[in-house]
Parts: structure tokens; sequence; C-alpha cells
């Protein structure tokens, strides 16, 4: 899928919106997929599931790159990007772990879909934030190209 259709989905949507709406959109996917898989029973919702969850990270990941750069301040942008790359480790650790430890208690508990609605939760408040972000004109500047040099 991301082959196929990673190009022409973000370039769709970059017609219409500018990053960090793409941003919320494509959280706000990846959170929908995951709690969409509380509720499946067979393979072929599943799999649906896996195209919502897939159609998110197409949209969220490159447009993230995106408000990174757009936020920062152009004579550190080194920092911010590097700031960026250890807030994604540090979180995909954590989620990895806090993903174990909710599909374990979910088993003792009886309750499958726990990690799923979590997940959920979490993906759906992240792009609200990211929505109220943008709501309160906390605006990335866009990046101008420099003018070339005339001979």
């Amino acid at each position: 899928m991301t082959v196929l259709l990673g190009y022409p989905l973000l370039r769709i949507a970059e017609r219409r919106l500018h990053p960090l709406p793409i941003l919320v959109l494509g959280v706000a996917l990846m959170g929908l997929g995951y709690g969409s898989v509380a509720l499946v029973g067979s393979v072929g919702p599943l799999l649906l599931s896996a195209v919502l969850i897939s159609a998110g990270v197409l949209l969220a990941f490159p447009s993230q790159q995106t408000v990174t750069a757009n936020l920062a301040n152009p004579a550190s942008l080194g920092s911010y990007f590097g700031v960026n790359a250890l807030a994604l480790a540090v979180g995909g650790g954590l989620g990895n772990l806090s993903g174990g430890l909710l599909y374990d208690l979910g088993r003792r508990l009886d309750l499958p879909f726990l990690p799923w609605t979590v997940f959920c939760a979490v993906g759906l408040a992240t792009a609200a934030g990211l929505a109220l972000m943008e709501a309160r004109s906390v605006k990335p500047r866009t990046r101008e190209l420099p003018a070339e040099p005339t001979s």
C-alpha cells in the first residue's frame, strides 16, 4: 500500500489541506484504525482496519516531518529534527511496552478490546490536541526558498 498509494494519497491531501491538518487527519485515521480492530471478528474487517491504519501512516509521517521543519527556527533546524527523532524513539518504545502490558491486562481481565480502545483514545486525543493547536493559530511557518542570486 505504501508503494502504490503513498505519493498519490499525500498529493491529493496537499491539494486541499496544509501540513498540520494533514497530520491531524493521519493521526485520527490511525487512531480509528486501531480502535476498529476491537470490533472485528474475521479477517476481512481486520484487513480494512489495516488499510485505515496504513492510510493514516501514509498521511501522518511525511506531514510530521514538514510540520517539524516549519516550526523550527532555521538556525536550529538540526536540533529540532534531533529532538523529533528522539521523541519518536522514546514514544515508540513506550508504546510497544504499554501495548504489551495492555494486551496482557486485557487477557487477564477477559477484555480483549482493551489495548485497541486505549490506542484509539490516545490517537484521537493526539489528533484533537493537534487540531486545537491549529485552531489556536499556533501555525507553523512556511519556508520560503531564498531568491536566486542575480548576475
